[in-house]
């Protein structure tokens, strides 16, 4: 052609077409257990990521190139973006979770779509794919009532006689303990994971845990009085304030005899209270009540006298010659105990080639009588204490370990008072490993 001038002008473009060239996708999807809940197999509460994989097969790129999944929706994330050109070969990677929900169809089956438009044609192609996933099935556990109620035992015979007054104000936790009863935690509600509430006895002494489920073939139950309920202290006298358990050795299986007092032991400990015999759930009627978890207390004299108490741990096992590590010293008034009314010492002789490293410091204690030999603090907090209660915060010494190896051993004392229940625990001994 020619341009108003009569110059000669030309051009060229080039037309690719793809009509004769194969246009193909590929879909392919998988699933993982990404959170589990613990309970053998796919289950309620456990999360599944799902990951959508679409593959271009064609011989011509693939435009605006999606994915859809009627169970994950719009929570897809992909790379590359939704609505991306795919050139053969190419892949786009999606991803999505899903929780299992208690009640939903089973097996879990739902179906995944991908489609693209071949570069130059208006038909698109599609792919699909669908993943049957059955789960466990689970039941809502059994629940039951424990109701039961702490008394004054004014006899002392371990028996709620009638007319025996029940005790108000008791603070009691169920606790959930291995087969043996031991390694103890608060007891949790149906869901697995809500604490089931402490309870107050009121009424006479009545207590009620409800809806308390069924424990596992490999756990029991236990009831602790807390330790709390025996102090007196700066929040005021507890209701069993100089009381011991009036124990009788009821050995009679689970659900227990009536009216007898299942605590075991007599005297409070300082960790658990007064603790019942483990007992389990297992196999009982859904929905039943067991009203034969009774404590019974005998008031005795208030004691007068304080008995202190040490404990002493070291931050490691071993340690290699020279190397550092440390000492925590805690000290208390035994629960139960008179008050403490003087000011009492901790000594800790070092074993030889073992220095502390100074100053040694601790909130309700002064140390400044230390060497590097001998760790020296004397009490410089709040005076009368209470049984139950601590002296001061831990002290913790730092030290460093002999040169020669071997096993070390540390022992701290703190003072003897007159009068006191007992001295053993008025020293306490760490061991360490020094190993080259």
């Amino acid at each position: 052609g020619t341009d108003p001038g009569s110059n000669p002008v030309s051009d060229s473009d080039t037309l690719v077409l793809n009509s004769g060239q194969p246009a193909g996708l590929s879909l392919a999807k998988s699933a993982v257990l990404s959170s589990d809940t613990g309970t053998p197999g796919l289950s309620p509460g456990d999360t599944l990521t799902y990951t959508l994989v679409a593959t271009n097969t064609g011989a011509v790129p693939l435009t605006n190139v999606t994915m859809t999944d009627n169970l994950l929706g719009a929570a897809l994330s992909c790379t590359p973006a939704q609505g991306a050109t795919l050139n053969p070969g190419a892949e786009m990677v999606c991803t999505g979770t899903h929780t299992v929900q208690t009640g939903a169809a089973n097996p879990i089956d739902n179906q995944a779509g991908a489609t693209g438009i071949p570069q130059g044609r208006q038909q698109p192609v599609s792919a699909s794919a669908n993943l049957v996933l059955p789960y466990q099935a689970t039941t809502p556990p059994n629940l039951y009532t424990l109701s039961s109620r702490i008394w004054n035992d004014t006899d002392d015979n371990g028996v709620l006689d009638a007319g025996e007054p029940g005790i108000d104000g008791v603070l009691i936790r169920l606790l959930l303990c291995d087969a043996g009863g031991n390694s103890c935690v608060q007891a949790r509600q149906a869901d697995g994971t809500t604490p089931v509430p402490d309870q107050t006895t009121t009424g006479g002494g009545n207590y009620q845990f409800a809806n308390v489920p069924e424990n596992a073939a490999d756990h029991s139950y236990r009831l602790s009085v807390l330790p709390l309920n025996f102090k007196s202290d700066s929040n005021g006298v507890k209701p069993l304030y100089g009381w011991l358990s009036s124990y009788v050795d009821d050995t009679a299986p689970f659900p227990w005899t009536p009216n007898s007092d299942e605590g075991i032991g007599t005297t409070p400990s300082a960790t658990d209270g007064i603790l019942s015999r483990p007992f389990s759930l297992v196999g009982q009627s859904n929905g039943a009540t067991f009203a034969n978890l009774n404590f019974g207390f005998v008031r005795k004299a208030v004691a007068t006298a304080p008995d202190l108490m040490i404990t002493k741990q070291a931050s490691v096992a071993t340690v290699s010659p020279g190397g550092t590590f440390s000492y925590t010293l805690e000290a208390g008034n035994k629960v139960g105990a008179g008050d403490l009314k003087t000011r009492p010492t901790i000594l800790d002789t070092l074993p030889a080639g073992m220095t502390a490293t100074l100053p040694v410091t601790a909130s309700g204690w002064n140390c400044s009588a230390s060497t590097a030999q001998r760790v020296r603090c004397s009490y410089t907090g709040s005076l009368p204490l209470s049984g139950g209660g601590s002296l001061g915060a831990p002290i913790v010494v730092t030290v460093q370990a002999p040169t020669s190896p071997g096993v070390v051993d540390n022992t701290a004392t703190i003072t003897k008072l007159p009068g006191e229940m007992s001295y053993t625990d008025n020293s306490a001994t760490a061991s360490v490993t020094v190993a080259p």
